[in-house]
């Protein structure tokens, strides 16, 4: 079965009215391989700029950056995270951005180079994808409209992927992570796909830059975000036991290592993140 069926990894943000940024899904032969594309920041009463939580969603972006003053262009590839941090608001006036959200399974089929080391790292685009990122660029100098921007995109990540075969032994394990919610030890994914433990931390770090249990904790944190943000019988009690947690406080300690507060107000930032900000902005002083 695809991944993209059993794992749908969200942001802080993930409804689309308070969703900070315009995004589109792919067309349907780039589902598998693309959660989105994401470009012009999205417009709101009195041109107001809001700080963005960036939390870790599992992906990896490649983003296009154009000065607007000087015009000139740019690529960067920021890698799989297990930080938060806020985004700087300001940059939006300065840069226009292009994105490029990838799942986390699709990258290594795309580099030119492993991802072993790069875990919380922002590298330059043309590193890891040089002939991806200079078509992309020429299709930015081109069509200045995001929605011609995506469907540009969309024929050169399709030629690009086709080229290249995936790493099935770590897919195997990814999609034996998400059926079991993070009821899965890395001794038990190891002996699943016939490696030893060392040699599945080393296919991890070539792709995707992580080793299989960070990999696992991050995947437990958002299938955990995800039940709470869209579940209606969400009980904490119940998903403690549900993704495999000691108990409720583990599983409040882990969500708040990653989402940097507890889950009640995550949720109420989810929901409406202008209004959180401002407040707590406000308490903070």
């Amino acid at each position: 079965m695809p991944l993209h069926h059993l794992y749908h990894p969200i942001t802080s943000t993930p409804f689309q009215q308070t969703a900070q940024h315009v995004e589109t899904a792919p067309s349907k032969p780039l589902l598998p391989f693309i959660r989105c594309f994401w470009g012009p920041p999205k417009k709101r009463e009195g041109g107001e700029s809001v700080r963005e939580l960036v939390i870790p969603d599992t992906c990896m972006d490649l983003i296009f950056e154009t000065d607007r003053k000087t015009g000139n262009r740019s690529a960067r590839f920021c890698t799989l995270s297990d930080v938060s941090f806020v985004s700087n608001p300001s940059e939006i006036i300065v840069k226009e951005r292009f994105g490029i959200r990838f799942y986390p399974w699709t990258a290594a089929r795309l580099t030119v180079r492993p991802l072993t080391g790069t875990k919380n790292g922002c590298y330059d685009g043309e590193l890891f994808f040089p002939s991806l990122v200079k078509a992309v660029l020429d299709v930015l100098k081109e069509t200045p409209a995001f929605p011609e921007r995506c469907a540009r995109t969309e024929k050169i990540l399709y030629e690009a992927l086709w080229q290249k075969t995936e790493a099935s032994g770590c897919l195997n394990v990814l999609e034996g992570f998400l059926r079991r919610e993070g009821r899965w030890s890395v001794q038990e994914a190891a002996e699943s796909v016939c490696v030893s433990e060392r040699q599945l931390e080393r296919l991890f770090a070539a792709s995707f830059g992580v080793t299989p249990k960070t990999m696992m904790r991050l995947l437990r944190y958002q299938c955990l975000w995800q039940s709470a943000v869209f579940d209606p019988s969400f009980r904490q009690a119940d998903a403690a036991i549900r993704f495999g947690y000691t108990d409720q406080s583990h599983m409040a300690n882990e969500f708040r290592l990653y989402h940097t507060m507890p889950l009640k107000q995550a949720l109420q930032l989810a929901r409406d993140p202008v209004v959180f900000l401002q407040e707590r902005e406000r308490t903070m002083r």
